[in-house]
């Protein structure tokens, strides 16, 4: 067993951008997490740390070839995941609902790849628990708890129990008491998400509601630099301290999403538990008595190895054909092949690498090798949350002359009415009748080459620059200027919304709860005969 070590601090969050939703389990001195991915492809993303605050991708559980999901529209993909471990069979099950159905993904490698073990029961937010005696359970929004088969691919046709309802349910035991926490209010940002506790000596109840609820909330009235505190997961750890893993958001920065983060957790003496800094989620607090174990969620690369790296991912089906893309083609690059479109096209979408934005401050930078010969064929960075909503930098071509572009695509909410005023639903039909604006920002002569570097600045303030150079070390600003600050909090601050709105909120548009992607592309925009650009690296420098 790893040895205690002398207390430490960290900082929340500790899984930063979008990792919202997220489910977490503990086997021996490893700790997994998934998250909600909602459309993005080729699935759930599967987190691994040992001390609890560093982190790093292992791998995903395929939701796309179980669930036929095509797109990276949120209602057709994840809403609330969760993983666990089967002490029965020593196997790691992961639980998904996709258009409310709950399926079940099962592995001996956490790190996957998993099967696909079918339906199990319709819903939403599952919550896995596996009790002393080895009896498995599931419950979901709503608060009913079913009894699952010894392997876990089975839930029985009626529930055990109903507690409470509300979002991202889950159990846990201590002692003689079982405690079932909920989400309840609304998801969105200046609504009452927090958590609720609840116990009982027997999961058919009768259960008891903590006194002290709200264990946690966050209004914004506040000024919590973390608010609506939800999908709560508890847990102890190899040495017996408990803690409590939820995602919360920040106002200033919703292209971050819901961020994971984590308080330490004390007991009452008549066995209620507490965030130890109270229920408002703190930014900084003492660290798990773990061994340090440094490392890093994936984001530069440099395409040297022929597996795509698993921070990589897709507003569509993953191509593995080759048809759209090659580690191989071109040793050292990632060939990227043009489709016929632009980023807001569906054919363009297999050519469109994405990853997590979770710096405030950062650049993004590509050496880019493509020869822009016809029509408006291009290809370098984004920024991007949909076909709707994104930002570019390429090298690109127009009437002709080579040219590096900056610009995006938008689709505003177009209304004299305060969306503040208006119901959700009034909101997504405004906005449904408007089109996507295509605006260019800016058009410069390309006069270095084929080959160039690119670069995008973002602030801290969610406001992007870009720049090009002929080396990598002296770069020209090509004067445009970008704020992708999310609609629904600058709304209700009387400010202008960003264009595009890259947040995960959004007002009334389609594609919600996702926060901002970033990566690069390439596409034919209206040229016959398809082409490739090739990527020498990417790199996230903060």
């Amino acid at each position: 067993m790893t040895d205690v070590i002398a207390p430490r601090t960290y900082t929340n969050p500790i899984i930063a951008g979008d990792w919202s939703d997220p489910g977490v389990v503990r086997v021996g001195e490893d700790y997994y997490s998934v998250r909600s991915t909602f459309g993005w492809q080729p699935g759930l993303h599967i987190a691994h740390s040992r001390d609890l605050i560093h982190w790093t991708y292992i791998g995903f559980a395929d939701v796309h070839n179980a669930f036929d999901i095509d797109h990276g529209i949120t209602e057709w993909g994840i809403w609330g995941s969760d993983i666990g471990y089967n002490p029965n069979n020593g196997t790691f099950l992961v639980y998904a609902p996709v258009r409310g159905q709950i399926g079940v993904f099962s592995s001996t490698n956490p790190a996957g790849p998993y099967e696909f073990g079918g339906i199990i029961v319709k819903g939403y937010d599952p919550g896995f628990f596996a009790d002393d005696d080895g009896q498995l359970y599931l419950t979901k929004t709503g608060g009913e708890i079913y009894r699952l088969s010894a392997d876990g691919l089975q839930a029985d046709d009626a529930p055990l129990f109903t507690v409470a309802g509300g979002e991202g349910p889950e159990i846990f035991k201590r002692g003689d008491y079982y405690y079932y926490i909920i989400s309840p209010g609304g998801t969105r940002p200046y609504q009452d998400h927090m958590i609720m506790s609840y116990r009982t000596r027997s999961l058919e109840g009768p259960w008891e509601e903590d006194p002290a609820n709200p264990v946690m909330h966050a209004r914004h009235e506040t000024h919590a630099k973390f608010q609506g505190p939800g999908h709560g997961e508890m847990f102890n750890t190899q040495h017996g301290e408990w803690f409590l893993t939820y995602h919360a958001y920040e106002l200033s920065h919703y292209s971050l999403g819901r961020q994971m983060c984590m308080e330490p957790v004390s007991w009452t003496d008549d066995g209620w538990w507490r965030p130890v800094g109270g229920r408002i989620p703190s930014e900084q607090n003492v660290a798990p008595a773990l061994t340090p174990a440094p490392c890093q969620f994936q984001d530069s690369d440099d395409f040297e190895s022929a597996e795509l790296g698993k921070q990589w991912f897709f507003h569509t089906a993953m191509d593995s054909s080759g048809d759209s893309w090659s580690l191989t083609e071109a040793p050292g690059c990632l060939r990227i092949k043009t489709r016929e479109g632009d980023l807001s096209s569906e054919p363009v979408a297999t050519s469109t690498f994405l990853q997590r934005v979770k710096e405030k401050t950062f650049d993004i930078t590509t050496r880019l090798s493509f020869d822009a010969r016809e029509g408006n064929e291009a290809a370098g960075l984004h920024l991007y949350h949909d076909p709707e909503k994104n930002i570019w930098l390429t090298s690109t071509v127009v009437d002709g002359q080579k040219m590096f572009e900056v610009g995006t695509y938008d689709k505003p909410y177009v209304s004299d009415v305060d969306p503040a005023d208006l119901e959700p639903g009034e909101i997504m039909q405004t906005y449904r009748t408007a089109p996507k604006v295509k605006t260019i920002l800016a058009r410069v002569p390309n006069t270095i080459g084929n080959t160039v570097f690119l670069k995008i600045s973002i602030d801290g303030q969610e406001t992007a620059r870009f720049h090009v150079s002929a080396d990598g070390e002296t770069w020209t600003d090509l004067d445009a200027e970008v704020f992708f600050g999310d609609a629904w909090h600058n709304s209700r601050r009387g400010e202008k919304p960003g264009t595009p709105d890259l947040g995960w909120v959004g007002i009334g548009r389609d594609n919600v709860w996702t926060g901002t992607a970033m990566g690069i592309f390439a596409c034919q925009n209206g040229v016959a005969q398809a082409n490739y650009a090739d990527f020498h690296c990417f790199d996230v420098v903060t």
